[in-house]
């Protein structure tokens, strides 16, 4: 709690930096490892309450994941649940309209291993549609950690996400996804 009485006295750097949001994680974890559930649960809300334009928010992120995971707490709905079958693939599509300037996605795999690949096909009146490889990965385990893609469109058009598991044989892979910012509508492609 010494922590948050430094909160708007810190340089803009230390606020950039993420120290005050980073130090609210440790004692959330704390909390746990000391077996105060309901103040963890506590201060994780606080956490989530707080700024996310900081150097750290992705690290802090997947380890609040993880917390919250073992908590027990339910996913926000920002995130979605997917199944991907063996011997298959899932696309999901996201119309970016005019005058988005970022595009941000996440996902983690629950085990093993999976591929996965960004493109995005502009759809600007008076042009070529072109579609464009913004991430492509091969095999990404799950031991890797969250998934992590940016874009920043240049005009509109659509990004398609392709979890492709085509590759193993008998296991389906379960993935945990999102995109921001949370008004872009995510759907599967027919």
């Amino acid at each position: 709690q010494r922590c948050q009485s430094f909160e708007g006295k810190l340089s803009p750097d230390a606020q950039k930096f993420g120290c005050l949001q980073y130090a609210t994680y440790i004692m959330a974890s704390s909390n746990f490892f000391m077996g105060k559930l309901g103040d963890a649960k506590d201060v994780l809300k606080k956490l989530d309450s707080m700024s996310k334009s900081h150097h750290l928010y992705h690290p802090i992120l997947f380890k609040v994941t993880q917390l919250n995971k073992m908590l027990g707490l339910e996913m926000k709905d920002a995130y979605m649940e997917l199944n991907v079958p063996n011997r298959d693939q899932l696309k999901y599509a996201v119309v970016i309209p005019e005058g988005t300037t970022e595009v941000e996605w996440e996902w983690m795999l629950d085990d093993f291993s999976l591929n996965f690949s960004a493109n995005f096909t502009s759809s600007a009146a008076g042009s070529t549609p072109t579609a464009t490889v913004v991430q492509s990965l091969e095999q990404y385990t799950a031991t890797s950690g969250p998934c992590l893609g940016r874009y920043e469109p240049t005009k509109p058009g659509t990004l398609i996400f392709t979890f492709d598991n085509k590759f193993s044989m008998m296991r389906s892979k379960k993935v945990v996804f999102r995109v921001s910012p949370e008004h872009l509508v995510v759907a599967p492609c027919k």
